[in-house]
């Protein structure tokens, strides 16, 4: 889900054509973080044959995603901060600094203002990273998203590879697993079409859990995390972005059907739904190649 934000962020930005790269910062041993993110000189330490350039390198000009930010030690945090000051890394055994362009997206699953207050995360990185900040609540309560990633996953239209019930039924799921159930899910529903020679996934297709699926029977609460950038963008366009994603998941779980889909968004009439399409499309006409249903459901606007 971080990584899927991250990655969005970039798409929509600024340096969409440039580099991304993502590293898992609470993958990686404490011996090795430094140089994993900056690289080392030849003799550095010992098994240090030759020059390596870190992710920092790897990313220049671009976007690099560092998750869970918030398990780095005090030394990585130092270094960190230094950067988003100076623009400047120095890798493992070197004597001079090196410039670099690359724009910090950081990601964690803590609450890093109490993490702060512990004393466990230095209070001016924070205040460097947080310029802008967005809360990733867990899949369950970001149902807008569930037929994106659907549609990514099967490569086309949702309502191409799964009928409207089974839709509706995924939609309502709770997803304690949040991506990495879906994903799997979605491996399992394709199975289950071809075994069972179906043209299309329909309820029979999908998992016991989920067609059994009630809020009692839910028990585990699945965690969101919170994603932090230095640099921000234009919030009016991040809103449209937002919004006509649920407009896009709302089309297609009510099959087209407009004043369905406007109750679903809590809009008092169809003519409510048409504006806020006409004021998107106005004013970020490049956004809609990204959201095809109501780009097709729009035509008269849409063009």
């Amino acid at each position: 889900g971080k990584e899927v934000a991250a990655r969005y962020l970039h798409h929509y930005g600024e340096r969409s054509n440039l580099p991304f790269e993502g590293i898992n910062l609470s993958a990686i041993q404490d011996t090795l973080l430094e140089s994993t993110l900056f690289g080392h000189k030849k003799g550095a330490f010992t098994g240090a044959m030759k020059d390596v350039e870190g992710i920092f390198h790897q990313a220049n000009n671009g976007v690099l995603l560092l998750d869970e930010i918030g398990d780095i030690n005090p030394a990585i945090q130092i270094k960190l901060l230094r950067f988003l000051e100076t623009k400047m890394i120095r890798p493992v055994g070197a004597e001079k600094d090196i410039k670099l362009d690359v724009q910090i997206v950081a990601a964690t699953h803590k609450n890093l203002a109490e993490e702060v207050l512990k004393g466990n995360f230095r209070e001016d990185l924070y205040q460097r990273l947080k310029a802008m900040v967005i809360e990733i609540p867990p899949l369950r309560e970001r149902t807008e998203d569930i037929l994106l990633i659907l549609s990514h996953y099967l490569k086309g239209p949702v309502e191409e590879w799964i009928t409207p019930d089974a839709i509706r039924l995924l939609m309502d799921y709770h997803w304690v697993g949040n991506i990495r159930e879906l994903k799997n899910t979605v491996n399992y529903m394709l199975l289950r079409k071809k075994i069972l020679g179906k043209d299309i996934i329909d309820e029979k297709c999908l998992p016991n859990e989920i067609i059994n699926a009630t809020p009692v029977s839910l028990g585990r609460i699945s965690q969101g995390s919170t994603l932090l950038t230095a640099t921000t963008g234009s919030i009016d366009e991040e809103h449209a972005i937002l919004d006509l994603k649920k407009i896009e998941a709302a089309l297609i779980k009510w099959n087209k059907v407009k004043k369905d889909v406007a109750i679903d968004l809590g809009l008092e009439n169809t003519d409510n739904l048409r504006y806020k399409i006409k004021k998107y499309y106005t004013k970020h006409p490049h956004l809609f190649e990204s959201f095809p249903v109501v780009s097709k459901s729009y035509r008269r606007i849409v063009r």
